[in-house]
């Protein structure tokens, strides 16, 4: 016969940080070709890479630390359940 002990579980939901690393290297993606069609003076694709290149990352950084401020908002929410486990 197996014992039976019970455990404390937190359930709480997390964010995907890949989900918001790539949402946020889109938009600034967006914001780098919306830069580069504002500033009329400058010609040239390597402008344009430059701008991608920093914007992109960017927006990277910028969701990851909404989806770090995600999380511990989340965490504080968990709930804790008690489960039975057997061995």
């Amino acid at each position: 016969m197996a014992k039976k002990k019970t455990q404390d579980l937190n359930i709480r939901k997390a964010p995907k940080f890949l989900a918001f690393l790539i949402a946020g290297s889109v938009v600034g993606l967006i914001v780098a070709i919306v830069l580069y069609s504002l500033a009329t003076k400058t010609t040239g694709a390597s402008i344009l890479g430059y701008l991608i290149v920093f914007c992109a990352g960017l927006g990277a950084g910028l969701g990851a630390i909404v989806a770090v401020i995600l999380d511990r908002v989340l965490r504080s929410k968990s709930k804790v359940v008690k489960a039975e486990v057997s061995r």
